[in-house]
């Protein structure tokens, strides 16, 4: 199972830059910093730029949005159905699920979560009206002002009181940014670039071709099967967990897929895996390589952890305070890392899960130099080993 996962991560070994996009839509990139999707890419191709990721996206060939889990993802213009209608809820009960944090303040004003998406929608349009914003809370201000204007008398109030998220912020804002997270699924909205660090948002329609914005039939399945080759073989309800969608609908993708979809043993459980996937199963290679993978990095997605870490340190892989890098070696994960810089020089602080062989450490080292110059470091890396 490792070595089938390891080889369609692009983990296995590094891949030509001309496949960048290949490796983008495996399983999305998450987007949470400026550093996150490019230093994923970097553990899976070749002679990569540190700017190949802001230069994809300023060519339109990568798109940035709220996808699975409603976190920022970076895959593929060509995936945009895959990575977002595919997994817009399609009931009111399905809508609260993905906006569950919102849900009291909803509830307080009277508001569905429907009539939300739907104020969302038509104030984000106006919003950014073939014009761009800079900055999340600068959108979230735009949108929730837009939003005001339509709603009735008895709730302008309550739209403008602080919210219970963020200081500084207003119910309306807040409700704003929770809507925000569906509209990327309805492919409405994108990260079009970056300045200063800082995002800038646009419409989806001013930044991709019509084609690429257009609905696909086969998305869901094309979503189940990314899934199954990432994480297979694997469960409907592990399935749900890494898409982040209400149950129901997971359930729903899941069915649609189902004849094509073959049952296997895993370990003496059932589980399942995409006919297609079968043979490549099978005849997986042993897991090899160390990779420095960043923190939320795809890898660390799957929802069988007992398969990556000792179920004994879960609690310091997923749980850690930061959300740390992970050094994977041969498809578990052997160590934490958080980097800093020190002048040219960038220090990584390595926690050990379990001792490291020489041969390990050796790959470690190497995989550190390469990993300082990709981040700007002439001066190399300097590896400090800590311990909890």
């Amino acid at each position: 199972m490792l070595g089938f996962r390891l080889a369609a991560h692009r983990l296995s070994h590094r891949v030509a830059p001309g496949r960048l996009l290949e490796a983008a839509g495996a399983c999305g990139l998450v987007g949470a910093t400026p550093l996150t999707a490019p230093t994923s890419l970097w553990a899976r191709v070749a002679d990569l730029g540190a700017d190949a990721v802001e230069r994809a996206v300023a060519e339109r060939t990568l798109v940035q949005t709220w996808s699975l889990r409603g976190t920022l993802h970076v895959f593929p213009a060509t995936d945009l159905a895959v990575f977002t209608r595919s997994l817009l809820p399609a009931d009111e009960e399905a809508l609260r699920y993905a906006v569950r944090g919102a849900v009291p303040l909803l509830d307080g004003m009277g508001l569905t979560a429907a009539a939300l998406l739907e104020l969302a929608a038509a104030a984000t349009a106006e919003a950014l009206d073939h014009r761009m914003i800079l900055g999340k809370p600068a959108l979230d201000s735009a949108v929730a002002s837009a939003m005001r204007a339509s709603l009735p008398p008895r709730l302008r109030e309550a739209w403008g009181a602080p919210s219970p998220f963020a200081a500084g912020q207003t119910a309306g804002e807040a409700l704003a940014s929770f809507a925000l997270r569906l509209l990327g699924l309805r492919a409405a909205i994108c990260v079009a670039g970056r300045e200063r660090g800082r995002p800038v948002f646009a419409r989806v329609e001013d930044c991709l071709p019509r084609a690429l914005t257009q609905e696909t039939a086969a998305a869901g399945a094309a979503l189940v099967r990314r899934y199954l080759r990432g994480y297979g073989p694997s469960t409907p309800e592990h399935f749900g967990q890494w898409a982040g969608t209400h149950p129901r609908h997971a359930a729903a993708l899941w069915r649609a897929s189902a004849a094509e979809l073959v049952p296997v043993d895993a370990a003496g459980q059932s589980r399942w895996v995409h006919r297609a996937d079968l043979e490549a199963l099978r005849a997986a290679p042993r897991p090899a390589g160390l990779r420095l993978l960043p923190p939320l990095d795809p890898w660390v997605q799957a929802r069988d952890r007992e398969l990556l870490a000792p179920s004994t340190q879960h609690h310091r892989v997923w749980r850690a305070a930061g959300w740390p890098g992970t050094v994977v070696h041969r498809g578990r994960i052997v160590a934490l890392w958080r980097a800093r810089a020190r002048g040219s020089r960038l220090r990584l602080d390595v926690d050990p899960l379990a001792a490291l062989g020489a041969r390990a450490r050796a790959l470690l080292e190497r995989e550190a130099q390469a990993l300082a110059l990709f981040r700007g470091h002439p001066g190399g890396a300097e590896l400090a080993f800590v311990s909890a």
